[in-house]
Formats: C-alpha cells, sequence, structure tokens
C-alpha cells in the first residue's frame, strides 16, 4: 500500500480519509501521531505528499509516484463532495527533449509532444534540439510547462540534475547542519562531473546507507537516460518524473472535511472554512473546545451570527468569482449597504456599484453606460447570486443570476468568494433565458466540472425559474437608482 504525507489546513481530515482508505502514513507530524496514536516514521519517505497550496488554502497539491497520486487522487474526489480536480502526468523532473521556437511576449518558447511550454535559463536559438526537465507543471487556465536545461533522474531521497552547474541544493525541511555538511560529502562525487544534486525532505533523516544506495542508482539511472536521449531527434517525452493534481475545495467541500475530522477530536462548523479565510487561529482551536459541550446546530447558527456581525461592519467586500477552469475574476470593490432576511432567500448581503467604463453587460446583450446602478444580492446558504442593472434615471435594464457554490463569507479578507458553475439567467423586459448551458456540459464531459455539480447547477436553474417571479418582486424591491456612498466603481465583468 502507498506511503502518504499529509500536511496542511485539512491534514487531520484528510488523513481520516486516507487511512480509511488503507494508504499508510508517514513522516506524520507530532500532532497527527498524537491525534491517531501512530508512530510518527519520520524516516520513512512518502510516495506521495498531500498538503495546502502555498498560492490558494482552498486548494490541495498531491504530488509524487504516479501510481500513488492517482490512488489518492481517486480516494479524495470519490469521497469530498462537489470538489474539482486538475491532473498532469508531466510534473517536476520529467524529462523532455524539446526544440526551440524562438521568442515570444519577452519568454523562450519551445516545442513539445501535443504542445508548446517555456524554456528558462537557456540561449533561444530557433531550431536547436534542447534536452530539459520539467521545474512547474501546467494545471491552470492558460498556463504552459515551465522548463528548465538539463536531464533529470529522481529517487526517494534525492533528485540528479545534468544541467553542468555543480549545484548542490536541500529541501527547507533538512534544517541540521550537521547532516546537511554529511550530504555536501557526499555530494561530491556527483558535483566534480557538473552533475546538480537536490536532497529531499526524506533525507533529512534516512540511513546514509540508504542515501549512498539512492545515489548510486541515480547515477546509473542517468547514464541510461544520456543514451536514450541521443538517440531521439524529435520532441519526445524521455522519462516520467513526478505526477502532480490539484483538488479545488468549495464551501460544501469544506463543510464534508469537519464532519470527517468532527470523527477525531472536537471540530466547530466551518472549521476549515474559518481557518482558509483566516480568522485568527486561536478563536479557532477554542471553538473546536467548545464545541464538544454545545449543540452543535446551536453553535453553526452562533457562527453564523457572529460573521454576519462582523461583515456588518466592512464599508466594502471583493467578490470572488471562481472559474471551474482556474481563471478568476475579481467583482468589486462592492459597497455593502446591509445584511438582511429576506423572503425566499434567507440572510443575504446586498451591495452596490456604479458603473464607470461604457461596454455591454455579458449574458443581458445590453448597452453599459457610466451612472449605471448594479445592486448585488448575496444569499449567504444559496447557490446563486443576483445581480440587477439599473439605469442611473432609474430604468431596469435586466437582472442577471449567477449559478454558484454557496459562498464562503472571508471577512479578515474583505472578500466573500465562490465556484461559478457557468450556466446562468438573465431577465431582461418579459424576455428569460438560460444562459450558458452548453459550457457547463462541455466542462462536464471534459471532467472540468463533476457530474454532481452539474446536476446541483441544472437543479437549482430548475428551482430559480419555478418561482422567479417572486424572486424578481424580492429584488426589484430592494434596487433603486440612487448610487451607494461611497461609491466604488464596478468593473467591466458583472
Amino acid at each position: 500500500m502507498y506511503k502518504v504525507r499529509v500536511r496542511g489546513l485539512y491534514a487531520t481530515a484528510l488523513a481520516k480519509i486516507l487511512l480509511d482508505a488503507g494508504a499508510e502514513l508517514v513522516d506524520l507530524s507530532k500532532q497527527l501521531s498524537e491525534r491517531f496514536s501512530l508512530p510518527q516514521r519520520s524516516e520513512e519517505p512518502p510516495h506521495v505528499t498531500v498538503k495546502t497550496s502555498d498560492e490558494d488554502t482552498s486548494t490541495l497539491v498531491i504530488i509524487g509516484n504516479s501510481d500513488a497520486v492517482d490512488f489518492v487522487l481517486e480516494e479524495l474526489i470519490s469521497r469530498i463532495p462537489f470538489a474539482l480536480y486538475r491532473y498532469s502526468s508531466l510534473g517536476p523532473y520529467t524529462t523532455i527533449v524539446a526544440r526551440v521556437l524562438g521568442e515570444e511576449g519577452g519568454k523562450c518558447i519551445v516545442e513539445i509532444p501535443d504542445g508548446k511550454a517555456v524554456l528558462v535559463d537557456s540561449e533561444c536559438t530557433p531550431g536547436n534540439k534542447v534536452v530539459c526537465h520539467v521545474v512547474r507543471a501546467a494545471l491552470q487556465r492558460n498556463d504552459m510547462l515551465v522548463l528548465r536545461p538539463g536531464l533529470a533522474v529522481l529517487s526517494d531521497t534525492l533528485v540528479l540534475i545534468d544541467d553542468g552547474r555543480s549545484r548542490v541544493t536541500f529541501s527547507e525541511h533538512i534544517r541540521s547542519s550537521e547532516r546537511r555538511a554529511e550530504l555536501l560529502m557526499m555530494s561530491q562525487s556527483i558535483t566534480r562531473e557538473g552533475i546538480s544534486i537536490h536532497w529531499r525532505s526524506a533525507a533529512r533523516s534516512a540511513p546514509l546507507d540508504t542515501l549512498s544506495r539512492d545515489l548510486e542508482l541515480c547515477k546509473r539511472k542517468l547514464e541510461d537516460l544520456k543514451k536514450k536521449v541521443n538517440e531521439v531527434s524529435e520532441p519526445a517525452i524521455v522519462s516520467y518524473g513526478e505526477a502532480i493534481a490539484l483538488v479545488i475545495l468549495t464551501r460544501p467541500s469544506k463543510e464534508y472535511l469537519d464532519d470527517v475530522r468532527s470523527q477525531v477530536l472536537g471540530t466547530v462548523p466551518y472549521h476549515h472554512i474559518l481557518k482558509s479565510c483566516q480568522y485568527p487561529q486561536v478563536a479557532v482551536d477554542v471553538l473546536d473546545i467548545v464545541s464538544g459541550y454545545v449543540n452543535r446546530n446551536e453553535m453553526r447558527f452562533a457562527i453564523t451570527k457572529y460573521i454576519e456581525s462582523e461583515l456588518s461592519k466592512l464599508s466594502t467586500v471583493r467578490i470572488k468569482h471562481l472559474k471551474p477552469d482556474g481563471e478568476v475574476v475579481t467583482i468589486g470593490p462592492m459597497y455593502i449597504e446591509r445584511v438582511e432576511e429576506l423572503p425566499l432567500l434567507g440572510t443575504s448581503i446586498i451591495g452596490k456599484r456604479v458603473v464607470r467604463s461604457p461596454g455591454v453587460y455579458d449574458g443581458l446583450g445590453v448597452a453599459k453606460e457610466p451612472g449605471d446602478v448594479i445592486t448585488t444580492v448575496i444569499p449567504i446558504n444559496e447557490w446563486f447570486v443576483i445581480h440587477t442593472y439599473m439605469s442611473s434615471d432609474g430604468k431596469e435594464k435586466g437582472v442577471y443570476i449567477n449559478i454558484n457554490t454557496p459562498p464562503e463569507v472571508c471577512v479578515p479578507l474583505s472578500e466573500v468568494r465562490y465556484l461559478d458553475l457557468y450556466v446562468d439567467i438573465a431577465v431582461v423586459g418579459d424576455e428569460v433565458k438560460v444562459v450558458d448551458e452548453d459550457q457547463l456540459r462541455e466542462a462536464a464531459e471534459k471532467s472540468v466540472v463533476d457530474r454532481d455539480l452539474e446536476f446541483m447547477a441544472m437543479e437549482k436553474v430548475k428551482e430559480v425559474l419555478s418561482k422567479l417571479k417572486e424572486l424578481l418582486s424580492v429584488v426589484r424591491g430592494i434596487a433603486v437608482p440612487s448610487p451607494p456612498s461611497p461609491q466604488p466603481s464596478a468593473p467591466s465583468s458583472q
């Protein structure tokens, strides 16, 4: 069975899921070791690591041996509801033979099998064949692989790169000066040949004889790879390094992980949302303890009321509109008028923006003019957001109902975020139309959106249409032509 290392905001819940799936946990933190009554096994290298992304606290990174990555990804996606994923077999240290195409936009672009990539730290002579390795995978919208010159081979404890630079680098987890000195001595035999070596975190505590064996094994693999490369004349993938996957968590995903974590120790409702939204750590820790003595529903109600109260103190928020393909659209700042309990919608954030630039409203197909007022209603526990567009003289231009996952309200970040689900409802005069349903279908067919999210989105469309008259009555009663004060500008996006 695969050995898994788990780190980050969601570590306890993920460890529980993976243990139940039969995985072995290694290199446990002291905290996880105590929570699961397991040895730390710090000396054992993992086949795969699961951690919170440094760039986004709502994203998990799975990286390691391709089979182990596949196993972990399948287990998490099959259990965590309403989560998205992206996967690439062309992860770090994959060796590729590329052909230089030339410079585009200040970057050196190379041809690789089935596409293009960016080459760094190299001359950019069109037509040249370059042997390189992946330093950054392409997982986000419009991303390109980033490559650096040199063959790469790896083991559990080290990476060798034949780049002519003779560099020795260490994982940030290897902090002992004594261990670093030992590894430097061991590296001399390889750096004399112009080969760089990176000691991975598993080298922190692995026996020296194990490290020596790994080094000799990688040297032999490197020689074999050189022979293979010499036989390649066209762009080709010569050897695979690590695989990598991202799992993007929505609010329902995090609430599920709350329930999983609560099977291990006291967990307050919204635990993972509070942490990913950067509420104070000590406050979340205290709430976790208190949750063991208070009715869970009452606790959930109290936290919701606290967030509403804190939200009311903000003057503006930004809406982080995340698209399934990785694009992020930031809407706002939006001036908060009030937080109010509304018929059919429940507790809702009501805000306004004033349009500054001309154009056309996407989906509505009507003119966007300076002075237009956009009233936005964000129901905190619903799968949609409603925007009402009015001219400066008080005439309604249209209503746009965006279908999305329930929002996360991050008061410390002055942010409301959700995952957009492509399909929307547009109302202009007496005309009602469902917009971009084809985009949702296509995204589901390509596994950009999972089938559960597709189903939920279309169910929500049906539900909204069934009570559209009543919903419009509510939001039209809120929308007024007078602009907010202060007056944040509306961006080009709606």
